[in-house]
């Protein structure tokens, strides 16, 4: 009964406002400016609440600090830091490997990055904002920067969720609302402003890939699509177009949203939504003998098998939420570790002695008294990860007449796979989702490589235009750059030499200064977002 009570993940705390009316509120707001603003709208927006972004990652640390050295004790800028390690657990400072956080495995992670690296530049918003760009370096130098401001921020908001920790344990349990429950308590009591700052700061934080995903979206959609079937009309008609098709993104966006249980769901859902594109994106700008067939099989296919099928066949056919097949989950897995003993370790063994004492004495025979904990002490602490759904994304949840159903989209892949003879109950969980990523990333790929192989590659002026213009750099100088193109296009082959794989299809170049720098320095920094974060979870400790 326990377990199918806790299926309906009853929630201990209520918000006084409903998430799905703030989410078309956010709408309605980045409709009317960026409906009215355009792109330049949208670029100067954006500009802003990046600034607003950055604020919204530090604002909160100083009054924090100076809350934790009040009611803990202690001075100083060093004294939180001591203060975390005094009274958090230790697993909260397990990076990898914490029970807290078991899905997220080295390979879940690797297969994660694997994706997520591929389909990051698919985003419409992407090639718009590079292109935007006065020149290549610009360009290169620019998206890369603000990339890795990002997670920087993104960095020192998952340690700021350690100190809210510290301060809020005992009033609140939701981390959806932690935020902005310290927010209030932190800034309102100073009755100047901060609490509309952070409002400010978080509805910029929402709004700056809304707007941004918006125009460039219905650019796309209007350009590419709609043009092309209805031309000979004048710019101000594709405008309204445009502005018509930019809403409609939004709505159907915030429908989307509206329809997912937590921000993680939605989440995985974006970082796996462009697997449709990535193929024909990559092989079409790096392979000579992509084609049009192979592509539009490649997207067709895949669009059907991860996205079509598993929204369709649940509602066509509602029995497969009952199916028993389909309402397989993981085992329970039961995980020891073993830990030093910290202030709220000892608060929380005292509870577990408090609740044993009112056990009535058969119990107690079957289960003797905890042990009160000392400071420093090690001990050992069970932790039993629950079973998780295999085939639907959201898990397995009761009706009204408490019945299992499948939630969500079912994984199809996972279902073919099933079918096949794998067993898939015996997998962790997060081996179950690192091979469903996998299959959406790799199968698109050979779809595409397999249907253009067998069709006839073109051979028309169209292909040496394409990658001649590719390969010409792009020059701050208007003139000089439409110089550089002609001279391309005069000789297509002009930058062969740069080829990695001379005399064949692939279009990889080899790496100049400015390649080997850059790639250099890019992951110097990105190994100092994780040197960071090592080294916030170490100082005091």
């Amino acid at each position: 009964r326990l377990e199918q009570l806790t299926l309906l993940k009853p929630a201990k705390m209520f918000s006084y406002i409903d998430s799905n009316i703030l989410i078309w509120v956010v709408c309605i707001i980045v409709m009317i400016y960026a409906v009215s603003g355009g792109l330049e709208a949208a670029f100067l927006t954006d500009t802003l609440q990046g600034l607003f972004i950055i604020i919204l990652s530090i604002i909160l640390f100083p009054f924090a600090w100076m809350k934790i050295n009040h009611i803990y004790g202690g001075s100083g800028a060093m004294a939180p830091f001591r203060t975390l390690h005094s009274q958090l657990p230790e697993s909260y400072f397990e990076i990898f490997g914490s029970p807290a956080a078991i899905d997220f495995t080295w390979y879940y992670i690797a297969a994660l990055t694997l994706m997520v690296t591929t389909n990051v530049v698919i985003q419409p918003n992407s090639l718009v904002a590079t292109g935007s760009a006065k020149g290549e370096y610009e360009c290169r130098f620019g998206f890369v920067a603000g990339s890795y401001i990002k997670r920087y921020c993104t960095v020192l908001w998952g340690f700021f969720a350690l100190s809210a920790v510290v301060l809020y344990h005992d009033k609140i349990n939701d981390p959806d609302m932690v935020w902005g429950y310290a927010t209030l308590d932190l800034l309102g009591s100073l009755n100047i402003g901060l609490v509309g700052l952070m409002t400010a700061c978080l509805m910029a934080a929402l709004m700056s890939t809304a707007d941004c995903l918006m125009i460039t979206g219905s650019s796309l959609l209007t350009h590419n699509v709609y043009r092309p079937l209805i031309s000979a009309r004048s710019e101000k008609h594709y405008v309204l177009v445009g502005r018509f098709t930019g809403c409609m993104i939004i709505i159907g966006g915030a429908l989307i949203a509206t329809q997912f249980d937590t921000i993680l769901q939605l989440l995985k859902f974006w970082w796996e939504l462009n697997v449709m594109v990535a193929a024909s994106f990559w092989l079409g700008m790096k392979w000579r003998k992509a084609n049009k067939t192979g592509a539009w099989c490649s997207i067709t296919a895949t669009a059907l098998l991860f996205f079509v099928l598993p929204i369709l066949l649940p509602t066509l056919l509602p029995s497969l939420r009952t199916n028993k097949d389909l309402l397989k989950t993981t085992q329970t897995q039961l995980v020891t570790r073993t830990y030093k003993a910290h202030e709220m370790d000892i608060a929380e063994r005292e509870k577990e002695i408090e609740k044993w004492q009112f056990l009535d004495d058969a119990a107690k025979k079957e289960k003797p008294c905890p042990v009160s904990l000392k400071f420093g002490e090690s001990f050992e602490k069970n932790y039993k990860l629950p079973r998780k759904a295999i085939f639907w994304t959201m898990g397995i949840k009761l009706d009204s007449d408490g019945k299992s159903y499948g939630s969500g989209m079912l994984n199809t892949e996972l279902v073919v796979l099933e079918k096949l003879g794998f067993n898939l109950q015996n997998n962790a969980y997060a081996m179950n989702e690192t091979i469903r990523i996998l299959m959406r990333t790799i199968v698109p790929f050979l779809i595409m490589i397999i249907i253009s192989l067998l069709m006839k590659t073109e051979n028309n002026g169209r292909i040496d235009r394409f990658f001649a213009k590719m390969k010409t750099p792009v020059d701050i100088d208007p003139r000089e750059d439409d110089k550089q193109l002609k001279l391309s296009y005069a000789d297509p082959h002009r930058f062969n030499y740069k080829k990695l794989f001379p005399n064949s299809s692939w279009e990889f170049d080899k790496w100049n200064k400015v390649d080997t720098v850059g790639f250099i320095v890019s992951t110097l920094i990105a190994v100092s977002v994780i040197v960071l974060l090592m080294l916030l979870l170490w100082i005091g400790s």
